[in-house]
């Protein structure tokens, strides 16, 4: 062989080894990619969207809203048709309500209506009236309303009765065509008190029993209108604890676990008291905090650490896209005297004492609130027709 041949030979084999090798990092380089891609998307899921449906939907843990998007509810409790003198607070119910929509950054808002104001009270075609009348004005405003089947001001009842049921019965046909109203069956169910969440009690609260009406029962009643509203059903203990509900599920579509989270000593003041009671269960379900507030009171959901403990309840529900709707627009509570738009505050200097009485200037948790729903609330998305 020539040295011309033996050079292009030799030329040859290295351009031949060279062109291997470059297929075999081009192919190591896919590869890489690929994995690459898929590791991704398997640590940084999209995030969950539906086809738009022009309703609220429960997909999985997830409420979806009509543009395909989750919707975290953000709101504050209207409570003047719970009470038995409800013609007093139509007006103050509707500057409330006007407040919440301009000053307080909310979504939502949710309405305390006593069942038996408009079942039994001695001017029920005026309550039904004033009913639609704040409803209708906080849609207007562009604010998603919840509404709160509420005993405590009108009588002791613990459980849902067939009160509860009628109540739903007449309310439901009213607002399933607009799903930007939805139900809360009952304000705080209990059976023994706060400290008792026996599986005996999660089965009335489930299926009734005796002269009680069970959970199940009142979502039949209200898809058998044809409601596809959002419902929510409160947990038990005062609404303080869904821990029995993976063991009691409700059947209907579109249902939202409810709790109120007050900071009650002891057991409901601590991340892990949290979790337990419900925040893991909001990985599999929707949950959603229908009502909270931190204030000075003799009441034992005072709690003597709130500059730290209200930022870091704030901070939990954030890390796990849980609603939050606020308890109330009350002197004390919320706001500062009868100013609705002044929110409370806590002190940097003087003492929280939980021993004083609830005080129109005392400190609060209302700034903390306003804050949180100035950075976290979004607008209700808006449903044609």
């Amino acid at each position: 062989m020539s040295d011309v041949a033996s050079s292009d030979a030799s030329s040859w084999v290295t351009k031949g080894r060279f062109r291997g090798r470059s297929v075999v990092i081009v192919v190591l380089v896919v590869i890489l990619l690929v994995a690459g891609f898929l590791w991704l998307r398997h640590k940084s899921p999209p995030p969950l969207t539906v086809p738009i449906s022009n309703q609220y939907t429960v997909v999985g843990n997830k409420i979806i809203g009509p543009t395909g998007k989750q919707f975290i509810p953000e709101g504050i409790v209207v409570l003047g048709l719970s009470l038995p003198d409800w013609q007093a607070y139509v007006s103050s119910d509707e500057n409330d309500i006007a407040a919440i929509a301009d000053f307080w950054h909310a979504n939502a808002v949710r309405l305390q209506i006593a069942p038996t104001n408009l079942l039994f009270g001695h001017n029920t075609s005026s309550f039904l009236a004033a009913v639609k009348k704040e409803v209708s004005y906080a849609l207007s405003l562009g604010l998603d309303v919840w509404i709160s089947a509420q005993y405590e001001h009108v009588s002791s009842l613990g459980m849902p009765n067939q009160s509860t049921q009628r109540f739903w019965k007449d309310i439901a046909p009213i607002y399933r065509s607009n799903t930007r109203v939805w139900f809360d069956l009952f304000n705080e169910p209990r059976l023994g008190g706060r400290n008792k969440s026996a599986a005996s009690a999660w089965n009335t609260w489930q299926n009734g029993s005796g002269k009680y009406v069970g959970m199940q029962a009142l979502v039949d009643t209200i898809r058998a209108t044809g409601a596809k509203n959002i419902i929510l059903a409160e947990g038990m203990m005062y609404a303080h604890t869904l821990d029995e509900v993976p063991s009691h599920m409700l059947h209907g579509g579109n249902i939202v676990y409810e709790v109120h989270a007050y900071f009650i000593q002891p057991g409901f003041s601590t991340p892990a008291s949290w979790a337990s009671n419900w925040g893991d269960l909001s990985s599999k379900l929707a949950v959603v905090v229908g009502e909270w507030s931190e204030y000075q009171s003799q009441k034992t959901s005072c709690v003597r650490d709130p500059r730290t403990l209200v930022p870091e309840f704030l901070d939990y529900l954030s890390s796990h896209d849980i609603g939050l709707i606020a308890w109330a627009l009350l002197p004390g509570v919320l706001i500062r005297g009868t100013n609705v738009r002044d929110p409370t505050t806590f002190s940097s200097t003087a003492p929280y004492l939980c021993t004083a009485s609830r005080q129109p200037d005392g400190q609060g948790a209302g700034a903390s609130v306003l804050a949180y729903f100035a950075t976290h609330s979004h607008p209700a998305p808006a449903i044609a027709g």
